[in-house]
């Protein structure tokens, strides 16, 4: 089950945190990723491995769906997490996503804007969405998972 984000206690938004945290902990299960240093790595290394036969295709909302099935199960079966599984209601901040709690750098965020990394900004999309340099970019420094 989903909910919003914003609409979890902060406890609930730190239970959720110290879920994830947990599968930094636990190590790596595929020898596949011979880069990933441990569980959450892995899912990291599976998104990215696939994107280019995920990202665009037919197969993209079902795909995602079972990535983040995947992403709940692990949580509760291997980190004991009971609470529901966030979303981030991303429309509502589209327009200005630094205003946005999820990134505030607080205890119950998933972290700071980084700090300040001059580039050019990034394309996306096909290289048909350009995103511009932020105030942030580089290595986060704040919020539950600096490591």
């Amino acid at each position: 089950m989903l909910r919003n984000r914003e609409k979890l206690s902060k406890k609930e938004r730190k239970e959720y945190i110290k879920a994830v945290n947990c599968l930094w902990d636990l190590p790596r299960v595929d020898p596949v990723f011979s880069a990933a240093q441990n569980y959450f790595d892995e899912f990291v290394a599976i998104h990215v491995n696939l994107t280019d036969f995920i990202h665009g295709t037919g197969n993209f909302l079902t795909w995602h769906r079972y990535l983040i099935h995947l992403w709940e199960e692990t949580l509760r079966n291997d980190c004991g997490y009971k609470g529901t599984l966030p979303y981030w209601n991303w429309f509502k901040y589209q327009n200005n996503l630094a205003v946005s709690p999820l990134f505030d750098g607080s205890d119950t965020s998933l972290g700071g804007d980084g700090e300040f990394f001059a580039h050019n900004g990034s394309v996306v999309g096909a290289g048909k969405v350009f995103l511009p340099s932020g105030k942030g970019g580089g290595c986060v420094k704040s919020g539950p998972f600096v490591k």
